[in-house]
């Protein structure tokens, strides 16, 4: 290809991997493809793309906290809702409450001004009550002088009558005081009584029980009295048993022989011997390795 100026050339509509590009590079012509560009290109935008992807993040995490603070707002929105309602309701029963109370007390001063005027109308009714008892207390004043000495002579006769009953007091607190006493030695008598009558049906029932079993320790002597032991057909005792009513067999020889083994040797062979009683069941003897003689008490 000729030597043309670049402006002489004409523009690509695309570039490719195999495009071939003119470069200068040290003062030097150089041509470089389009796979160095975009490599380069994709080189250069690195770290853009990496701040792009931490920005994404981190609008993510700021949309998340600003959904959140929106939810919280909500709620607090609600929570003023209800408080100001509330609120609204404590200032309406307050208002109410303080209308009732200025009732009661408008009612209140009233029952106090109709008080005064009933307590202005009885004044003025004591004043002539007052009159009227004024004259009859100077009336009445003559009367009490003559009282007076009826008053004396009753009151000599009261105290002699206070008297009497002052003595009569102490004769009817005593006699209280020994009813007391008396009904307490009634209840530890009663209570002594109820012990006393425990014991004896205890007493009865035990003296049933020992008279019972007496009666029959008597029967059951009495039938081992007349039952001796005796000998069987075998040659050993039977014993009475009261219990099953019958003679019952000990097993025990009835003999009365001294049952015991003894030993002679025949001097000519040096044979020993040994002889016991038909009915002996004692230990039997041997000689050991050693020649001395063994009681056998059991064979291992």
């Amino acid at each position: 290809m000729a030597d043309k100026r670049i402006g002489e050339l004409p523009v690509a509509e695309e570039l490719n991997n195999d495009s071939l590009l003119v470069v200068e590079q040290q003062n030097k012509a150089h041509s470089i493809r389009g796979e160095l560009v975009a490599k380069f290109a994709r080189e250069a935008t690195v770290q853009y793309v990496s701040q792009a992807e931490a920005s994404a993040q981190a609008a993510k995490a700021s949309q998340d906290a600003a959904a959140r603070f929106a939810a919280d707002a909500e709620k607090s929105k609600d929570a003023a809702a209800d408080f100001t309602t509330e609120t609204e309701d404590a200032a309406t029963r307050a208002e109410t409450a303080a209308g009732k109370a200025a009732d009661d007390v408008r009612a209140e001063l009233q029952e106090i001004s109709d008080a005064a005027a009933a307590s202005q109308t009885a004044a003025a009714k004591s004043e002539e009550s007052a009159k009227a008892s004024a004259e009859a207390t100077e009336k009445a004043k003559g009367d009490a002088q003559s009282a007076q000495a009826g008053a004396e002579s009753a009151r000599d006769e009261a105290a002699a009558s206070a008297e009497a009953a002052k003595k009569s007091e102490d004769t009817a607190v005593g006699s209280l005081a020994d009813a007391e006493k008396a009904k307490t030695a009634a209840q530890a008598a009663q209570a002594e009584a109820e012990t006393a009558r425990a014991g004896a049906e205890a007493s009865e029932t035990t003296a049933t029980k020992k008279a019972t079993e007496a009666a029959q320790s008597a029967d059951t002597a009495k039938q081992y009295s007349g039952k001796p032991p005796r000998i069987s057909d075998k040659k050993t005792w039977e014993i009475w048993n009261a219990e099953s009513g019958t003679y019952e067999d000990t097993g025990q020889s009835a003999k009365g022989n001294v049952l015991f083994a003894w030993f002679w040797i025949d001097p000519e062979t040096g044979t020993l011997y040994m002889v016991t009683d038909e009915d002996y069941t004692g230990p039997t003897f041997r000689l050991n390795e050693n020649g001395e003689l063994e009681v056998v008490l059991s064979y291992a």
